[in-house]
């Protein structure tokens, strides 16, 4: 496919929803998947290096797949070029090390319906970062707004019981799935000025990769083990890894040819998929007012923050 023909592809209106929409169902079922990963390898709560064994296998294989499908649209073995090193090391530690070891250890001691929802808090974190890097991407109105809704359905699902239950904040369960949406905040930065230093998929790739290879490192150290190996479980690892590298490679290409905003729009959707397959896969009951109401105010919230500024017509220069 050529550059012409990729870009008419990636901006008809029926492919940018089709792929948008399946992006968010890739990710809606992260979590989910997760938590059935570790019933499946036997993973306990306490069990830390397990699960960061268990991340960083994810991660690569999903930076192998990135760096495999673009080395053969290539035709050529995908490297980044030199200036592009400080990126792949800091966007692998940034996110794919810390934000996911995070984001495993904390997803074992809270729902994935919460994980779900709480992804939300990316995009208003994204939008706070950027205010203070980006002077065409100050907060306004609008975009203070939508945060305010949405931390507020954030804030309503983690009110009631205590730190010890599913229904009540938990420090170390909603409070690192939390943080570790602040590191991916903090990544989408640094993607967006890896971008003007090189190309973006390589360094997509390798950081994937190199964050990875980190994530497994500490897990061997650490004495992490995965027990009750099987086909299934080895299939829901390579589903991760596979879904990791398929959606973050399509939904570039979406953000490469399209505004940002008309992509970032349709991000409402994974809260609403990762409930719906929480439900599914690992019988949660997501059905409550309080998750319904979260969840409402969390999808309204990106929704409002991604709506796009009016512009001004040429009439109101005269």
């Amino acid at each position: 496919m050529d550059k012409l023909s990729e870009k008419n592809f990636f901006t008809k209106k029926i492919n940018v929803t089709l792929i948008a929409l399946f992006c968010m169902i890739l990710w809606g079922t992260a979590a989910p998947v997760i938590k059935v990963g570790f019933d499946l390898f036997k993973i306990e709560q306490l069990e830390i290096y397990s699960k960061i064994l268990f991340a960083g296998l994810r991660f690569v294989i999903g930076g192998i797949i990135v760096i495999l499908i673009f080395s053969l649209r290539e035709k050529r073995l995908l490297i980044p070029n030199k200036k592009s090193i400080p990126d792949v090391i800091a966007i692998g530690l940034v996110q794919t090390t810390l934000q996911f070891a995070l984001f495993y250890i904390g997803l074992a001691y809270t729902t994935g319906l919460k994980a779900s929802i709480f992804s939300a808090l990316t995009t208003f974190f994204a939008v706070g970062i950027a205010h203070f890097f980006y002077k065409d991407d100050r907060l306004n109105f609008k975009k203070s707004f939508g945060c305010i809704i949405g931390f507020s359905g954030i804030l309503i699902l983690s009110l009631g019981g205590n730190q010890n239950d599913s229904k009540g904040f938990s420090l170390i369960g909603d409070g690192l799935v939390i943080l570790s949406m602040i590191a991916y905040a903090v990544a989408t930065v640094m993607c967006k000025e890896a971008s003007k230093r090189g190309n973006i998929t390589a360094v997509t790739g390798y950081s994937l990769l190199f964050g990875g290879l980190i994530l497994v490192i500490i897990g061997i150290i650490g004495g992490g083990i995965l027990e009750n190996i099987s086909i299934i479980g080895a299939f829901t690892v390579f589903y991760l890894g596979f879904l990791t590298a398929i959606a973050l490679t399509l939904y570039n290409f979406l953000l490469k040819y399209n505004n940002v905003s008309l992509i970032n729009m349709y991000n409402f959707l994974v809260p609403i998929f990762g409930t719906i397959f929480s439900a599914i896969l690992l019988n949660e009951n997501v059905f409550t007012l309080k998750n319904i109401v979260s969840l409402i105010l969390a999808c309204v919230g990106i929704l409002v923050v991604n709506l796009p500024d009016k512009v001004k017509s040429s009439n109101d220069n005269t």
